[in-house]
């Protein structure tokens, strides 16, 4: 998501509100998880097809059911490019690959409640611009389908005006925004989108107590009881946190009554995956996210460790930078995957997952 520049003035004081108030956070520990990264790493890079486009984010990883027949592989990463067109797709046979990238992709942005008559204007491309990106992924086997989450620039089909300042003025009046709409398909590649829109963005799914919960940008709550339709926006548990108004993307492990938060900060040096744990008491409202523990910073020389540290911003990166970001949490029969951007914004990469 690019930011705006409201957002951009206000980082260092959030940064210093965020470290007054991290000692109101919540008593309950962040369960402590150590990472060790794949050899088979990178999975994905820019490089890894023509069609990425030059920036690579926002993982997640499904295990492709039984029910679908024919499929890529045995396995789909659904990915994006920040200022993508459409939602892109790799698929393998081990969930360390190699990977493949499917290059039709899916879901294409003018088949979305995202678009608008074409092209965006050239003058508002830093804050502005049509695209699809951030995919998250339910397998609902009951019903034989798969669910997709995704955010684009929702301004009800009308085109903003070309000079920024105005552009951005245009859309806080009118209530518009990144936003999120979902999507079904009966085999991962060919989705159709439903009406519902989300007014949130970056949206994580878990189910808990017969609702559909979403953690969002800056750690937002969201809940619905379709999880086609509009998602109600609640508390932030991240609020009393050093983290508030940082939390970028989250990845999430859901263990009995205990939600484990894996996510990156705006702002951190580098930026890195923490996690948090927030028990899910009956009350929402009363949700608070932990103290957060380090899981993953950049080690590796595929993740730019020859770059210099420095704090990292909101929205997309186009250069090569020393930060990880967008983590995923992959489950499957006892074994627990962490998928992460790389360099910003240039690769895919995961590392098994392992509590202390």
């Amino acid at each position: 998501m690019t930011a705006q520049s409201p957002y951009r003035s206000l980082l260092a004081a959030t940064l210093l509100v965020g470290a007054l108030s991290a000692d109101f956070a919540a008593p309950v520990s962040a369960q402590e998880f150590t990472a060790t990264r794949v050899a088979e790493n990178p999975l994905v890079t820019v490089n890894s097809s023509a069609t990425l486009g030059g920036n690579v984010n926002g993982p997640t990883v499904i295990r492709v059911p039984d029910w679908v027949e024919h499929p890529l592989g045995r396995y789909y990463m659904y990915f994006a490019n920040h200022m993508g067109e459409f939602i892109r797709l790799a698929y393998a046979d081990a969930v360390t690959g190699p990977w493949h990238v499917y290059e039709p992709g899916v879901l294409h942005v003018r088949d979305t409640a995202f678009y608008r008559s074409q092209p965006d204007p050239q003058e508002t491309l830093a804050d502005f611009y049509t695209h699809v990106a951030s995919p998250d992924i339910l397998v609902d086997p009951g019903r034989r389908r798969f669910v997709m989450w995704l955010h684009g620039w929702w301004t009800n089909g009308e085109r903003w005006p070309s000079d920024p300042r105005e552009a951005r003025a245009w859309a806080r009046q009118r209530g518009y925004g990144q936003f999120t709409q979902a999507a079904e398909s009966t085999d991962g590649i060919h989705f159709e989108v439903r009406p519902a829109i989300t007014r949130q963005s970056y949206l994580r799914v878990f189910q808990h107590g017969g609702w559909f919960y979403g953690v969002t940008r800056l750690g937002q709550l969201a809940r619905s009881t379709d999880p086609l339709g509009s998602f109600e926006v609640g508390p932030n548990p991240f609020r009393d946190t050093a983290y508030a108004n940082r939390v970028r993307h989250v990845g999430l492990l859901l263990r009995g009554d205990r939600l484990h938060v894996f996510f990156t900060g705006i702002g951190d040096a580098p930026e890195r995956v923490l996690v948090s744990t927030i028990e899910l008491t009956a009350d929402w409202s009363t949700w608070r996210a932990s103290a957060p523990q380090d899981v993953l910073r950049p080690e590796a020389p595929y993740e730019c460790i020859d770059r210099p540290v420095a704090p990292s911003e909101p929205g997309d990166v186009e250069e090569p930078v020393r930060q990880i970001r967008d983590p995923f949490v992959f489950d499957e029969q006892g074994r627990t995957m962490l998928f992460y951007s790389t360099c910003g914004e240039q690769g895919i990469a995961a590392a098994e997952l392992m509590v202390r």
